[in-house]
């Protein structure tokens, strides 16, 4: 999930760099159409990104 530094507004995301332990790495973003967004630089496509209120299926009683 992409954060943005709350000083500097610069992006950035949390990469696991071991059991639950997590490094912020700042981006670079590209275009955008408000849902997805383009990351241009800063991750590489083996980092494990943390995610937040990832949505799960709702079960049907």
């Amino acid at each position: 999930m992409i954060q943005y530094d709350i000083k500097t507004k610069t992006p950035f995301v949390e990469i696991e760099i071991g059991d639950q332990k997590f490094e912020r790495k700042e981006i670079e973003l590209g275009i955008s159409d408000g849902i997805n967004v383009e990351v241009k630089a800063g991750i590489s496509p083996n980092d494990k990104i943390k995610v937040w209120n990832q949505l799960k299926p709702r079960a049907n009683f």
